[in-house]
């Protein structure tokens, strides 16, 4: 009798935990002016899913520690962003089995997936920019980046996922789905992927910050972009687009207010892989691999750039050109594959190059669509085009087939530094022994890539519901076993009923 009681006092608690937890996720909006942590073991807002509403600051010396497994549904009705100020940190720290993800609000209100349907993630900081003064202003914002510490810290953003962003911040600002703001290289960065969002997937406004294992998925704009003096490295680097809103898979700038201001853009970049769509199923966007421009210079190594709509790499102005003779604009150990206009392109003033010396050791397929004679320098095997078909997975392999020459021609080796991995023999992005890009991203996923119009979300929504819900569900449980528990009940027992 005593342990039905008991049962019963514990079916009454969970009924009424229950209750108290139905309601929907957590709500965060204002500053985050102390220590915050979002997650399970947050003293003062506990949960595994939030929806983020307006724009949310972290401010100095503030940082927001985020854990494994959180997801962050940025609010489509307030344009939710998240805005980490100079000498702010986010800790935002995921792992293979638990990513951290910032989506929107529609996959759990309802409604057709697609981009911009929220803000953005902004991080400012201390380091090097090449503009007037040294310090700017976050587009869109009042906050400002910028500084003279190259290895200024602004946290850990590992294993997270950012989709479907990209929000008007202003009538003039589309937000990038990440963007470094003269951000240190203090700073943890790998294993990110930005997919579907309305601007740049990643953009680095000056700064020092390194990165790896970065993936950009059908973003508006360009994959990848860099301005006001980066002199970060990066390695082992993804991009993927859909012609029906694209640009570049990289778009390179020094300074559009003064092409020789300094510190120059300057990045080290090994291992990148450019997938461009050659398809008109979409659109007719996608155009280059990569455009250098402004006077950038770069050190670019181990790079395949392939099936985009004009040429795999656009060199425009003479800043830029000065930088290719000078030894500074650099790109070696290539394959230019499968791209419409071909290899390599100049504007009218990006001539004349003294040789070719800045562009050497590369493997040049021929122009067009991979197919006859270029399917022999293809680096690329399987469905690396599934976007063409909404009714199917996406499941790109970005890994080189065997017997491409990204497996057996001349591989550049890395600098050993302490950032690269040295060990790399291939060209492109990813191991053909170890594809990092499965497991924590959404590529694979039936059709959660798609975005279409004829997009339905009513089984993902449920499943996110459930998943989230679930661990509470047993938490709860427990509680109310530790709280009522005189009879010898058990989970078990509770969860049997």
């Amino acid at each position: 009798m005593r342990k039905a009681v008991t049962l019963f006092g514990m079916l009454l608690c969970l009924i009424l935990m229950s209750v108290s937890n139905a309601s929907a996720l957590t709500n965060i909006s204002g500053n985050v002016a102390a220590d915050t942590i979002w997650g399970p073991g947050s003293l003062t807002v506990p949960d595994t899913a939030y929806r983020m509403q307006g724009t949310v600051f972290v401010q100095a010396p503030a940082t927001l520690t985020i854990e494994p497994g959180v997801t962050i549904y940025g609010d489509e009705a307030t344009s939710g962003t998240l805005v980490v100020e100079r000498g702010a940190k986010i800790h935002a720290v995921g792992t293979l089995a638990q990513p951290i993800v910032f989506t929107t609000s529609r996959v759990i209100d309802g409604g057709i997936l697609d981009r911009g349907l929220w803000g953005g993630i902004m991080i400012a900081g201390d380091a090097p920019i090449n503009v007037p003064g040294g310090v700017s202003t976050i587009e869109g914002t009042s906050g400002t980046y910028g500084g003279l510490n190259p290895s200024d810290n602004s946290g850990e953003i590992q294993y997270v996922r950012v989709e479907y962003a990209g929000h008007l911040f202003t009538p003039t600002v589309e937000l990038n789905g990440i963007a470094f703001f003269g951000v240190g290289n203090g700073t943890t960065v790998d294993h990110v992927q930005v997919h579907m969002n309305k601007d740049d997937c990643i953009e680095m406004f000056g700064g020092t910050v390194n990165m790896k294992y970065m993936i950009g998925t059908w973003c508006r704009d360009d994959s990848f972009d860099w301005t006001e003096g980066w002199t970060g490295k990066a390695q082992f680097v993804v991009a993927s687009q859909r012609a029906d809103e694209a640009d570049r898979g990289i778009e390179a700038d020094n300074s559009s207010i003064d092409n020789e201001a300094t510190p120059r853009s300057h990045p080290v970049i090994y291992n990148m892989t450019l997938v461009g769509d050659p398809y008109t199923t979409y659109g007719i966007e996608s155009t280059q691999g990569m455009v250098l421009r402004l006077g950038t210079a770069a050190e670019i190594r181990n790079v395949i750039v392939t099936g985009f709509k004009s040429h795999g790499i656009r060199v425009d102005d003479a800043s830029t050109v000065a930088q290719a003779n000078a030894g500074a604009l650099d790109i070696e150990n290539a394959i230019i594959c499968g791209n419409n206009g071909g290899g390599v392109q100049y504007d009218a003033d990006a001539l004349p190059f003294v040789g070719n010396v800045w562009w050497t050791n590369h493997y040049a397929c021929a122009s067009g669509l991979p197919n006859g004679d270029a399917q022999l320098c293809n680096p690329l095997p399987g469905d690396i085009y599934g976007s063409i078909d909404p009714t199917k997975q996406y499941k790109p392999n970005f890994a080189p087939a065997p017997g491409s020459p990204a497996i057996s021609g001349a591989v550049a080796t890395p600098p050993n530094d302490g950032f690269f991995d040295t060990s790399v023999n291939f060209i492109g992005a990813v191991d053909p022994n170890n594809d990092w890009t499965y497991g924590w991203t959404n590529l694979g996923a039936q059709k959660q890539l798609v975005g279409d119009t004829n997009y339905s979300d009513t089984v993902r929504i449920a499943d996110v519901v459930k998943v989230n819900r679930i661990s509470n569900l047993l938490d709860t449980i427990q509680d109310c076993v530790d709280a009522n528990n005189s009879g010898g009940i058990t989970v078990a027992d509770v969860v049997q009923i």
